[in-house]
């Protein structure tokens, strides 16, 4: 009798034992396809960084505690449909993709950015503050005129 109930412990104590590491393996399998959901439902998939709802909620991080510090800029490729009709859609992809390294080269790691559409980039510039302030509208026939890209 006592062997038996000795058994049936031990045979309780395993199943116990094994559906405590399946409830565990399962808890760790969730949380690691929600971080990779998480990661898909920021990310632009062409170029690997942020996509629009990214760039906000990273934005919104920073003009949280920083607002006067930045200033939002958008930027687009001029003329970027006839890249496109020009070199095809794989080439006019590499322009994006080497755009986005070029930003992610020179902004820091305060300034996200982001293609939010098509060929249309946001990005948060932080201003300083020792120089002189102008605006957009000084100097727009000057922006207007360069030709960027």
């Amino acid at each position: 009798v006592d062997t038996s109930i000795a058994a049936m412990f031990f045979i309780a104590l395993g199943i116990v034992t094994l559906m405590v590491i399946i409830i565990i393996a399962v808890v760790l399998i969730a949380k690691r396809q929600l971080s990779k959901t998480k990661q898909l439902a920021i990310s632009d998939p062409m170029t690997g960084g942020l996509n629009a709802t990214g760039f906000r909620l990273a934005a919104e991080k920073h003009l949280s505690s920083h607002a006067p510090q930045y200033a939002v800029v958008a930027m687009r490729v001029r003329n970027f449909n006839q890249i496109y009709e020009t070199f095809g859609s794989t080439d006019s992809q590499r322009v994006l993709v080497h755009l986005h390294k070029i930003l992610k080269t020179d902004l820091s790691s305060a300034e996200p950015f982001s293609r939010v559409s098509g060929n249309q980039f946001y990005f948060l510039f932080k201003q300083f503050f020792n120089a002189p302030q102008t605006s957009y509208s000084d100097h727009r026939n000057e922006y207007r005129n360069e030709n960027i890209i």
